[in-house]
């Protein structure tokens, strides 16, 4: 996955890095991430000693990144990075490019627990998204700047477009393909993670009624 961004960004762009996020892993994802960054001045590994979690390592991300754009890429192999092309041009007129996934290539049952997530999101905080937690967008990296993340769950998502919207920064949607995962298995439709979520979403809930 790193490799063929590499091969992207150096033929499109002359100003790019890559964040690796290794967020603890018990294999070789941190040995591996950092041979690629010793090869290469535009890689740049943080690794979690402990598991953060989704938000964590999103955060992580978000918070390290320098660059004038900042583009969430997740590394399971489920998107394409030429897709960024189309992305781009959203930068014109808005600050973030909130993607939705075309043809969702996951098992029905996380189909479904993201519907009834996205109407919960709907109801409780007012954000009318397609898909609001895919894994793959771009943004400005100003946001980050204006904004303070607290979640460290699946909430990441719904919380980062509650705050800049309320910071006066603009979204726009636009669909990027999905494909079938490559490796590794996912946690997302995992009881515990689907638990975690509902709590985060309360609690945030009850933190942030006020401003409605």
């Amino acid at each position: 996955m790193v490799k063929g961004a590499l091969e992207y960004l150096a033929a499109h762009f002359n100003d790019y890095e890559i964040i690796i996020i290794n967020d603890g892993s018990a294999d070789r994802t941190g040995e591996t991430a950092d041979k690629i960054a010793a090869g290469d001045p535009h890689v740049r590994v943080i690794h979690h000693r402990t598991n953060k979690g989704y938000g964590g390592s999103i955060k992580a991300g978000y918070y390290a990144a320098v660059k004038e754009l900042t583009c969430l890429f997740p590394g399971d192999g489920q998107f394409r990075i030429d897709e960024l092309a189309n992305l781009i041009p959203l930068m014109e007129r808005v600050d973030t490019a909130a993607t939705y996934r075309i043809n969702r290539r996951d098992p029905f049952n996380r189909k479904v627990n993201q519907f009834i997530y996205n109407k919960a999101i709907l109801f409780l905080f007012g954000l009318n998204l397609k898909d609001i937690d895919c894994g793959f967008k771009l943004m400005k990296t100003e946001i980050f700047r204006n904004i303070e993340l607290e979640t460290t769950g699946a909430l990441i998502d719904a919380e980062f477009y509650f705050k800049s919207k309320k910071r006066g920064f603009t979204h726009e949607q636009v669909g990027v393909n999905h494909y079938p995962r490559l490796a590794g298995d996912s946690t997302g439709a995992k009881l515990y993670v689907i638990i975690h979520a509902a709590y985060e979403i309360l609690k945030f809930w009850w933190k942030i009624r006020k401003y409605h």
